[in-house]
Formats: C-alpha cells, sequence, structure tokens
C-alpha cells in the first residue's frame, strides 16, 4: 500500500474529449428539448394537468412528450449547432497538462487507487490485498442469502410501488459491488488497515420512506418545539448565541 501525492483538489477536473464534450453536449439537448416538449404541451393542453394526481417522491417518469409542431424548426436549429461545432486548437496550462498526466497513469495503472474514509488520502493498492479487504469487511457484517430472499424483497417493493401509482417508475432490487474506502486516521493504520464499507444495493422504495419520515420529523418538531440539528455550523452558531454559558 501507497499514498499518492497529487499536490492539488481532487475536485478538479480535466479537459474532455472532443468526443465525450459533444456526447455530454448531445444528452444535455435532448433533456432540454424533452422539458420544452413538455412544457408546451401542458400550455397547449391545460386539462392534462389535472391528470397529473399521484406524488412521485422524485422518480422520473419513463413516458415521453409528443413532438411539437410548432416547435420543430427550433428543435433542428439546435441540434445543427451541435452538428456545426468549430473547434479552436489552444495549448493547455501546465496545470491542465498534470491533471491528464496523473489520469493517464492512473488509467494504465495495474494497481487500484483507493480513497480514505476522512481524509482527502488516496493509496495506491495491489487487486489482490483489494480483494482480501473488501471480503473480510464483507463477511463480518454480511452472510450469504439465497435468491428467494432477493424475490421477497423485490414482491413487497412492488405492492408498495403499486399502492403509490409507482410500478411503471420503481425499479427492482439493482444488484451492485460493495466497494471500501481505508480508515487511515486509525491507529496502526500501516500494519492492520481498518475500512469503511459501503453498500450501494439498496431497494429505491428507501427513497420513499425516507420522505415520509422526514415529513414525521418536521411535524414532531413544529409539535414539540425541539431543536434537531443537520449541520456542525448550525450547532456552533447555536451555541455562540448561549448566554451566561457557565450556568
Amino acid at each position: 500500500m501507497e499514498r499518492k501525492e497529487f499536490g492539488y483538489s481532487l475536485k478538479n477536473i480535466p479537459l474532455p474529449s472532443k468526443q465525450s464534450y459533444i456526447k455530454s453536449m448531445i444528452g444535455k439537448m435532448q433533456s432540454f428539448i424533452k422539458r420544452m416538449r413538455w412544457r408546451a404541451l401542458f400550455f397547449d393542453n391545460p386539462s392534462e394537468t389535472e391528470n397529473v394526481t399521484n406524488r412521485n417522491y422524485g422518480f422520473r417518469s419513463e413516458k415521453t412528450p409528443p413532438q411539437n409542431k410548432e416547435l420543430l424548426q427550433f428543435e433542428n436549429d439546435l441540434y445543427s449547432m451541435i452538428k456545426n461545432l468549430q473547434w479552436r486548437e489552444s495549448k493547455l496550462s501546465q496545470f491542465q497538462v498534470e491533471l491528464s498526466k496523473d489520469l493517464k497513469e492512473m488509467k494504465s495503472s495495474n494497481q487500484l487507487y483507493v480513497p480514505a474514509d476522512k481524509t482527502t488520502n488516496v493509496y495506491k493498492i495491489s487487486a489482490e490485498q483489494y480483494s482480501q479487504l473488501l471480503k473480510s469487511n464483507i463477511t463480518s457484517n454480511y452472510k450469504k442469502a439465497d435468491k428467494d430472499t432477493q424475490m421477497s424483497i423485490d414482491r413487497e417493493a412492488k405492492g408498495i410501488a403499486v399502492e403509490l401509482g409507482l410500478q411503471s417508475k420503481v425499479e427492482c432490487y439493482a444488484e451492485r459491488d460493495a466497494f471500501i474506502t481505508l480508515k487511515d486516521h486509525k491507529d496502526n493504520f500501516a500494519n492492520n488497515p481498518k475500512c469503511r464499507l459501503i453498500n450501494p444495493a439498496k431497494s429505491e422504495i428507501g427513497l420513499i420512506s425516507k420522505q415520509h419520515l422526514e415529513e414525521i420529523i418536521s411535524d414532531v418538531k413544529q409539535k414539540l418545539s425541539v431543536y434537531q440539528w443537520r449541520q456542525t455550523s448550525a450547532v456552533i452558531q447555536w451555541f455562540k448565541a448561549i448566554k451566561n454559558k457557565p450556568d
């Protein structure tokens, strides 16, 4: 295990290639046109909005709006703008060159780059060691289940989705690989590395229960007039405003 020093914030984004830039622009353009078609549909047919009574809980509809004849020429002009894009060759700055160099090194490396849990450090680790750490953390917290367990979860989620009218928007339980982050702030980390196991495989019904729970908590807070802080800065601000702290 080797600590990798980058010397800059990992939030920096290197310049994309022409292909990835055009691909992203086409996706954003399609999203914009879709929203514009929905807007035109509801403007021309106000009665359509009366049929939208179900709560979506943040889930996107799979339906697509019909094409509007009045917007057809405008849409064609938008796509022609992408088709006729002209590229200008520009010299990369030293910082962008450094970003591209590090990115190329990461892609060509046969080792994994694993982020730390509570710091901005990144560690290079072999695939064998990573698999060993991942397996040990999974087996210490989970046990192997059969397919019937997953099917039971999906059946229960389906019943909730049908009851709320979301059966066309909620997907089945998605299988996603777990991963780990390294707890390099722990003692004796070099000889006995500790990890945080992150399991992204979760049912989408959790989004529904989360919103219901937030509404319940909000009602309880208003009726009981109690505090519940969600940010460290809010706690600090409250503490500073307290008078006569020794008492």
